[in-house]
């Protein structure tokens, strides 16, 4: 029977050999065999189990990226999105206060600003 000691070894071991392993490499079954005489069977079934989730969750990385990505560019529309809405509340509150011009000229003016502010916008 092997002591605490031999076992902390091994798992050392054992780490040294993943933290081996290319990037976006995956641990496959020779890699927990190697040590297999050294572990108990609950201790090489945990590890095995551990493999699996490694596996399971570097498959779901570009999902998960992308779904990011689908978060952000939502977000930024967001943004955008409520920054227009208070640019044309800015544009129709001085549209109101504005009464040196009639009601048309006011409108092209409003629509000229507004014009000019969103290319601005798109320029950033």
């Amino acid at each position: 029977m092997s002591s605490c000691s031999d076992s902390y070894d091994d798992l050392d071991a054992l780490r040294d050999s993943i933290s081996s392993l290319e990037p976006n490499s995956y641990i496959c079954d020779s890699h927990v065999d190697t040590f297999h005489n050294s572990f108990s069977d609950g201790q090489l079934e945990e590890i095995k189990n551990l493999t699996l989730e490694i596996k399971s969750l570097s498959d779901q990385t570009p999902f998960l990226k992308k779904d990011i990505q689908l978060h952000n560019s939502l977000f930024t529309t967001q943004e955008e999105n409520l920054y227009l809405k208070a640019e044309i509340k800015a544009l129709k509150s001085q549209q109101h206060l504005s009464t040196n011009n009639s009601d048309h000229d006011c409108d092209n003016n409003c629509d000229s600003e507004l014009n000019y502010r969103l290319k601005m916008k798109s320029h950033l």
